[in-house]
């Protein structure tokens, strides 16, 4: 609603500006061909502007989008592990997320070998890889193992059963800390968004 109420305000004052310069052209018969040069360049660059303008918008809905369905996935992997949810024919340890910095999409696993980590040959996907609309992808995965932050190529959070407690590792299944902030960032403006998970289990976006 409020992304409609910004475009929509940025129409009219686009409109308003317009009907000035046809005002303006209004009030003379003949104009020279550097007047009317001028005057196009002017609408252009007014053009130009709005669809500027339109794109931030829209990249900044998308991300935030982006932002809360992630968000919305992890509580949910926590939530199926709190009720223990059977994975085919098994009762895993433990429901686990897995990213890889620069992805553009992320997965839900069962932790079959209960290695805290996901292991292709050992572990099972849960339904399909979750993809980023709009080309918005993982910028960074930051842990903080020592108390300093450091990057990391992946990473995984994973909820153990039943109590749905949450254990923060690397792709080598080494810990990451008790935080692992996971930056997305879309593809035209940079514009960026961080969910933070904490071994606490809450779950922020800002």
């Amino acid at each position: 609603m409020a992304r409609n109420k910004n475009i929509h305000r940025h129409s009219q004052k686009t409109e308003r500006f317009l009907s000035f310069v046809f005002y303006l052209l209004s009030l003379r018969r003949g104009y020279t061909s550097v007047e009317i040069i001028v005057m196009l360049s002017i609408i252009a660059m007014v053009g130009v502007l709005t669809l500027v303008s339109f794109t931030g918008l829209g990249e900044r809905g998308t991300l935030n989008r982006a932002a809360q369905t992630l968000a919305l996935n992890i509580r949910g992997a926590q939530n199926k592990a709190l009720g223990v949810t059977r994975v085919g024919t098994v009762t895993p340890s433990a429901i686990g997320i897995f990213f890889t910095d620069e992805g553009s999409s992320y997965f839900i696993f069962s932790d079959v070998d209960n290695s805290r980590t996901y292991t292709p040959m050992a572990d099972v996907k849960i339904g399909n890889d979750e993809v980023f609309e709009r080309n918005v992808r993982v910028d960074s995965l930051t842990g903080f193992p020592s108390g300093s932050p450091q990057s990391f190529a992946a990473a995984n959070i994973t909820f153990v059963t039943p109590e749905a407690s949450a254990i923060l590792t690397d792709g080598a299944g080494n810990s990451t800390g008790n935080q692992l902030d996971i930056r997305l960032i879309t593809p035209a403006n940079g514009l960026t968004k961080t969910i933070t998970v904490r071994t606490s289990g809450q779950i922020s976006v800002k």
